[in-house]
Parts: structure tokens; sequence; C-alpha cells
């Protein structure tokens, strides 16, 4: 039965503004895209038709199935890319084809602690291209004797902590999906959608596409937290349906089913409305008289418990642009110099934007938020798989163990020597010049030549760095002997060929270990050696 192992990815869970999500090192990835995708699915936990992600580090929400991959910019004016994928819960489905802007905040400091770019006393400025939008990000990340800083006295609504604030810049976030700030050209357009009716819908591309309508064109106020939304199915389809059908109209899907089967993610769809008093999702009072505008938005099919980063940027631009769903429930067009107060369920969010333009010809020089972000949990994340198979190796031919053979010829000796392959880059004059002297040492001093048994070979695989060769009796004034033997120590085979003489003046427990060792040459010696080794023969063969 096979045994399930784990393979260790190194990773770092983060938060980062009111999202969570798990960061890896680009060249801690597979380059393979679906092995990939495999992996970090199954380290989320997944698809999960329980939808908890239980299996894995996932939290079963919007908000906190989301992977983060970050590594050195290919970009000349960008430090770090940062890819964002926004994991389906119940779906084998990651969705590359938008950016998350709470998460954003936590790049600058992942960068910063994987020494992906130096640190700068007091405030350290992270260039971040984003891969999925392909737009340009500065992080202000605050750093302190070399060292990110995470705890401050900044506070933001949806983080039950305070934080150090971070800075971001989005430079030119508009047209990042579809190349245009109002993909349709219009600043409203009319969903006619069969079985639902028609909705006036802003759809606009900054961040992140997104759809905006107003709360009263779904019997909402607008007010509503994410308990009330969340536990209407039929509120949620329709949602679905109309954010669908404006992602075709927005030219991101051939169809509403494509859309939402392949993009789940993108566009978001939001509804805005009045300010009025309600209560947060952490209890606070929130007054009407502290913000603008009303807005709650649905990411992967969710009310979010806050309001997503890139939805913010599309908010506050359509705020800023005359004619638009949001700027028509204001009232009027934010003014440039103004940032946009917005109650979100988790209270309120302050946002900034640079908007320019008249018509339907605008342009965004960039949006500005803070956020708090910090690093979790470091170390690797462990996904399930089938251990490797360990190689069958099979020798090319099973080898004798070596021997010692009186009936050996010395013809047939030296037919064996003279069939042997060359090995360790020697050519074959001087392995042949170095055979016949130690030939002649060895019928000098016994009499007679000790070769291997003829026919017998040794493989010449090299040995693994755990693999150890046990040394035999050494004497420095003994002629050399060729032999041939299994190692008896743990198995290897050893390699064949004729060392070099020893030079070194180490003692024998000290002394590195030769292939073809030195043997005593005294008579009583070489007679006990004969009555050890030498085995029964029976015809001229070796016995078993």
């Amino acid at each position: 039965m096979d045994v399930m192992t784990q393979r260790k990815i190194p990773a770092v869970l983060m938060r980062g503004g009111t999202s969570k999500g798990l960061f890896f090192r680009a060249d801690a990835l597979p380059q393979n895209a679906q092995l990939c995708n495999q992996l970090l699915l199954r380290a989320m936990g997944s698809p999960d038709p329980y939808g908890k992600q239980i299996d894995g580090v996932g939290g079963g929400t919007s908000s906190t199935s989301k992977i983060v991959i970050v590594g050195k910019s290919e970009q000349t004016d960008c430090d770090v890319d940062y890819l964002f994928g926004h994991v389906a819960i119940g779906d084998a489905l990651i969705d590359y084809s938008g950016n998350c802007g709470n998460l954003t905040a936590a790049v600058g400091a992942f960068a910063i602690e994987e020494k992906l770019l130096p640190a700068t006393e007091g405030v350290t400025t992270v260039r971040i291209w984003q891969a999925n939008i392909d737009r340009k990000i500065i992080a202000h990340v605050p750093v302190r004797n070399g060292q990110v800083v995470v705890e401050d006295d900044f506070n933001f609504d949806g983080v039950a902590f305070p934080g150090a604030e971070i800075k971001l810049e989005f430079l030119d976030p508009a047209g990042g999906s579809s190349g245009k700030l109002f993909p349709t050209g219009n600043k409203t357009d009319t969903l006619d959608i069969p079985d639902l009716g028609k909705f006036k819908v802003t759809l606009i591309d900054a961040g992140n596409p997104t759809v905006f309508l107003k709360a009263k064109d779904l019997d909402l106020t607008g007010l509503e937290l994410q308990d009330e939304i969340n536990s209407q199915p039929r509120l949620l389809h329709k949602l679905e349906q109309i954010r669908a059908h404006a992602a075709v109209a927005m030219g991101l899907a051939e169809t509403p089913e494509q859309a939402s089967k392949e993009r789940p993610a993108t566009p978001k769809i939001s509804f805005v409305a009045k300010p009025a008093d309600y209560l947060s999702a952490a209890g606070k009072a929130i007054h009407k008289a502290d913000y603008d505008l009303s807005a709650r938005i649905v990411s992967m099919g969710r009310l979010h418990h806050a309001y997503t980063g890139t939805g913010a940027i599309a908010l506050v631009v359509a705020a800023s642009v005359t004619g638009t769903v949001v700027s028509q429930t204001l009232g009027k067009a934010l003014p440039a110099e103004r940032s946009l107060n917005f109650g979100q369920p988790s209270g309120i969010t302050s946002m900034a934007a640079e908007v320019s333009g008249k018509g339907n010809d605008w342009q965004v020089a960039k949006v500005v938020m803070s956020r708090s972000a910090r690093r979790l949990m470091e170390g690797n994340v462990l996904v399930p798989q089938a251990p490797a198979a360990a190689p069958v190796i099979k020798p090319e031919m099973e080898a004798e163990p070596a021997v010692w053979d009186e009936t050996t010829s010395d013809a047939e000796c030296a037919a064996a020597l003279a069939s042997e392959p060359a090995f360790n880059g020697d050519d074959k004059k001087s392995r042949n010049k170095r055979r016949r002297k130690s030939q002649k040492k060895s019928d000098a001093a016994a009499g007679r030549a000790d070769t291997a048994t003829p026919g017998t070979e040794v493989s010449t695989a090299p040995l693994q760095p755990d693999e150890q060769i046990q040394p035999e009796p050494n004497s420095a004034d003994a002629p050399r002997r060729r032999r041939r033997r299994p190692n008896k120590g743990n198995g290897n085979t050893v390699q064949p060929g004729v060392a070099e003489p020893a030079t070194t003046s180490a003692t024998p427990a000290e002394m590195p270990v030769e292939l073809d060792g030195n043997r005593g040459d005294d008579k009583q010696s070489a007679s006990r050696r004969r009555r050890r080794r030498k085995p029964k023969a029976t015809n001229g063969n070796v016995a078993d």
C-alpha cells in the first residue's frame, strides 16, 4: 500500500488591510503552471464542497482564500513583480483576472522581509509591478532599525488591532483589464437581463473592473451587513446574473456562463446608496453626517465583510466623474481636492484620487489609500502527494564474488587484464604499464600472479555520498597486488583499478582508503591468506 507523503513549500501567511493570503516567493514554486495551480489549490484546501477549506490554510471566505506570488521584477523601473490569485472555495479554480488592493499593502512588507530589496531607514519605497493588470504601484513601508514596522497607532475599520500605516499609490489604474476606463464608452449603460429586467449601471475599469448600480434598484437600502445578503440565495443569484451580463458588455467574457465559470473574481459588483445611520459589523454606531456615500460590494459570490481595495479604487474614481451611477447618488461629482468617505459594513473608509477630464474622456493619474499589514506565520505549507517510486537499478551484468583461484593460467590472467576497460580517464597504454609493473613485483614476491576470476566484472558506478569503503590492513613496504572483492562493509561494489602508492605519513588508522591496498609478504601471512580466502575447487571450477 502506498504511503502518502507531503511536499514542503516555503510560504508566509500575511494580512494586508482586511484580507489575508498565503504569500510565496516566485522561485519557490514550480515553473509549470498546471502543477503550480494544483499545489496552490491543495495548499488552500480547495475545492471544498463544504465551503470551509478545512483541509488547507484557506479560511473559507472570499477575503481569506487568496494567494500572492512575489519575485524580483523583470521591469527596469520596479523592484518586485506581484501576481495575485483569488482561490475559489468550492471549485478547482484560481482566478488571476484582477488585483487585490488590500493584500498589495503586504507585498511591500513581504519584499523587504524576504530581502528582495534593501531596507531604507524611516520609509522604504517599494516599486511594485502588478502583473495581473500590468500597472505600477508604489508602497511606502515604515522601517525602523532595518525591520518593517508592524505596531503603531493606525486604525482601519475592519481590522481589530491598530498597526503601522502603509501608504499605497496606484499609478494610472484605469483600463488594466479592458484597456479603457469605461469599456463600453459610456458612463452609464442599461443592462436588459432575461427574467430579471433592466438595470441602469456604470461599468468602469479602475483598479479592477466593477459594476455599480443603485441599491434601490435591487430593493435594498445599501446599509445591509453580510448575513442579510449572504442568507438570500435568490438575491445572490440575481447579483451574479447582473455581474455576468456586465462582464460580457465590458468585453471580459463571451457569454454570461463563461463569466460565472471562468472569472468569478472580476468584475466585482457593488451597490450604493445615500448615507444613513447604521450599526457596523462590530456594533459601532455610524452616523450619516460622518460619511458621503454608503457602499457594499460582492466578491466571489458573497458580500464582502468590509470593502475590497480595488473596488474602493473604482468607487472613488466613479465618484469623481460626472454622470456615473456613483456621482449621481452623491448628488454631484466629488471635488478634486476632496477624499471620499464612504460607509461599508465594517465602518468608514477614506480614499483620494487624481482624476481629470470631461465628457467621456477621463484620465486617472493615481489613487491613494492607506492600509496596515503584517506577517502572521512563516515556514512551509504542506501539500499531500504520492511518494516518488524508488529508482530500480538493474546492473548490466551481475558480478560474481571475487576469489583467489590458483588454477587460473598466466595466459588467462593476461587475457583478463587486457580485456578490462579503462576508467577514471586512464588511457590504455598507461594502464597496462602500471599493471605490468605491479605484476612483476607480485611475481617476484610470491612467485605467481594474483588476479580476478576470468569473466568477473566489477561495477564502475560512483559511490553515493553516504556510502563508505571499509579499509583493509596496509603495510607500507609490501608489494602491490591486484585484487577485486565486494565491499563487505555495506554491500557497495569497489571500483576497479590500481591505486597510486601512498605518500602520506599518517598512521594506518588515519591513512586514506586505497582501492588496491598493500598486503604483507612474509611466507606465514601469505599462507594464512590463502587458507582463509581460497575456495574449494573441482575440475578447475570455482565451488559455489
